[in-house]
């Protein structure tokens, strides 16, 4: 046995093995890798949503603080302040509503002015004129620095002065420099007469002229007692 034969010693024989591709795993790595991120992401977003009170708690505080912080600091500029009551708009009186009153001392005359009179509707004017004297509607009052026309009765004689209320029966005695004042509300307006002319019934020029000027007209008929023409008295605005 050990004469002829040569020894031969052992060989090991080194065994390759091919690992087995699992073709499963490759069929459902994609229904895995989804899984996992479901997982992921339903854990982040419930971690979120348990932990959300909390956040909005510590927002309301520090909004909270913010605030606080913004009032202390307008709190401690220096502010302007504004006296409102000083610039309150008086509300506008209605001037047709104040009580309205001419005085003419040279002939006695202390009347109340009835205001907004048509002068050419004689149902208008005639109740007026029974009682005072008349402001004619579309002029100006007092103190809107504009012409004011008053126009009252006249007469033929003097003993029908009371029957007529014939106030401007003596106004044909008034003379240029005689004084007129007009009262509205509790304010009086001076005038002074400048001028006096008897005109047509239909001459209304000195109106015209006067209409945007700071003056009183005075209207009766002329001669006393008939309606022909006109006697106009011009008072320039003096003073209050």
């Amino acid at each position: 046995m050990f004469g002829k034969e040569h020894f031969k010693p052992y060989r090991y024989v080194r065994l390759k093995v091919k690992a087995k591709k699992n073709k499963d795993f490759h069929y459902y790595k994609p229904f895995i890798s989804a899984l996992a991120y479901f997982c992921f992401f339903t854990s982040f977003f419930g971690l979120i949503f348990l932990a959300s009170p909390l956040i909005i708690a510590q927002s309301i505080v520090f909004l909270q603080k913010i605030n606080k912080n913004l009032i202390s600091y307008a709190g401690n500029q220096n502010t302007t302040v504004v006296n409102v009551s000083s610039q309150t708009l008086t509300p506008k009186v209605d001037l047709a509503s104040q009580p309205f009153f001419i005085k003419i001392p040279k002939i006695n005359v202390d009347a109340k002015v009835f205001p907004n009179i048509d002068p050419f509707d004689k149902t208008s004017y005639e109740p007026a004129l029974s009682q005072g004297v008349a402001h004619a509607t579309g002029s100006a009052f007092p103190g809107e620095e504009k012409m004011i026309y008053i126009f009252g009765h006249s007469t033929d004689y003097d003993w029908n002065v009371a029957r007529y209320n014939a106030l401007f029966y003596q106004l044909k005695d008034l003379e240029i420099g005689d004084e007129v004042s007009l009262t509205l509300g509790e304010k009086t307006f001076q005038y002074q007469v400048a001028d006096k002319q008897i005109v047509e019934a239909n001459d209304f020029s000195l109106f015209s002229q006067n209409k945007e000027q700071n003056v009183l007209i005075l209207q009766t008929c002329y001669p006393p007692g008939t309606t022909w023409k006109r006697l106009l008295i011009l008072a320039k605005f003096i003073g209050d």
